[in-house]
């Protein structure tokens, strides 16, 4: 039967393991991978690869982002921005609560009431 130091020492051994398993960084790649969508309204579906999946079948395409709109709701189920290294370092703009509907959802459900008070 195995005493206690031996159980520890295997304890150990194992998490020393499994640290140096799992904290090690990947190997970077050669290149780095370049997908650069000029604009997301007129790109191909294909081209955006990295939008999640749509559980409502209805995709909205803006110039800088896209989202994935549940009609059953009235809300975005999820809202995907293509930021670039030129939007992040361009200057911040204050909030002026100027909410309008958006032309592309065919119900136009959001007014500017829907947002007065929510922060």
């Amino acid at each position: 039967m195995l005493s206690k130091v031996g159980i520890f020492s295997l304890i150990l051994g194992g998490l020393f393991f499994l640290f140096q398993k799992f904290s090690n960084p990947s190997p970077l790649p050669d290149e780095p991978v370049t997908a650069d969508v000029p604009n997301l309204e007129s790109a191909n579906e294909n081209e955006i690869f990295y939008l999640p999946t749509s559980t409502t079948g209805k995709i909205i395409k803006h110039k800088y982002y896209a989202l994935s709109w549940d009609e059953k709701h009235e809300l975005a189920e999820w809202v995907a921005y293509e930021l670039t290294r030129d939007r992040l370092k361009s200057h911040w703009v204050e909030r002026t609560n100027d909410f309008r509907p958006d032309p592309d959802i065919p119900t136009k459900s959001a007014e500017p009431a829907d947002y007065k008070r929510s922060g």
